[in-house]
């Protein structure tokens, strides 16, 4: 069995890798000294479908393999790996869980436009107190007609200044252990989920990450 990379997986490393070089590796250390996150060149890694890694292309995606895929965010992280990281969303933690767990329509709305690049998302899981210990998690949510009501706190989440929702975790039933956790699809500037952001971070310093914050946030049921 043969463990080396395809001629094409090989053409594809080394074009995306001249990429980082030309459009990434001469601004790195403007951006993060600035702490901004370089959205206009991940627009450009983007544009050449380095967003949409595994996602299926009927879901704006790049339909790639895995070890592909992972070639891309290796070959951009060399030179800056908020970008990779940036990058890696659609397929990882944001992406991948709409993809496995969620309805058509939340595909169609919402990972779509994340695969092209489009948007941006972050992903609410862990917490000030137990971090991904999902067993302690704190954040709440109960079901009122229509709508989920949240309330907790969330730490350490990324792209607060650029995402257009985010993936939140909550507690439905303490009792029923992780089948009592629920995820839910909250759209930015949703009242009652506030944003605030670390600074002078010492490293990742252009990701802007914090907490978030959800006091009684009224999320719709088929956000779910």
């Amino acid at each position: 069995m043969d463990f080396g990379f395809t001629e094409e997986q090989l053409q594809i490393k080394k074009a995306v890798r001249e990429f980082a070089l030309r459009e990434i590796a001469p601004y790195v250390a403007a951006y993060d000294q600035e702490e901004r996150f370089p959205i206009e060149i991940v627009k450009k890694a983007a544009a050449q479908g380095y967003m949409g890694g595994v996602v299926p292309v009927e879901y704006g995606g790049a339909g790639l393999d895995h070890v592909t895929y992972t070639l891309i965010i290796e070959e951009i992280s060399r030179v800056c790996q908020i970008i990779g990281c940036a990058l890696s969303f659609p397929s990882g933690l944001a992406g991948s869980a709409i993809l496995r767990y969620g309805t058509e329509e939340q595909k169609q709305r919402y990972l779509k436009p994340l695969a092209q690049g489009e948007v941006f998302a972050s992903v609410a899981l862990t917490e000030p107190g137990s971090g991904t210990d999902v067993a302690a998690m704190r954040t709440t949510c109960r079901r009122d007609g229509k709508h989920y009501v949240l309330n907790g706190t969330k730490a350490w989440i990324s792209f607060l200044d650029v995402c257009s929702w985010v993936l939140t975790f909550a507690t439905l039933d303490r009792g029923l252990g992780h089948k009592g956790i629920c995820a839910f699809i909250v759209e930015r500037g949703t009242p009652g989920m506030t944003f605030r952001p670390y600074k002078h971070k010492l490293g990742f310093r252009p990701l802007c990450t914090g907490e978030v914050v959800f006091e009684d946030c009224r999320v719709p049921v088929e956000n779910r």
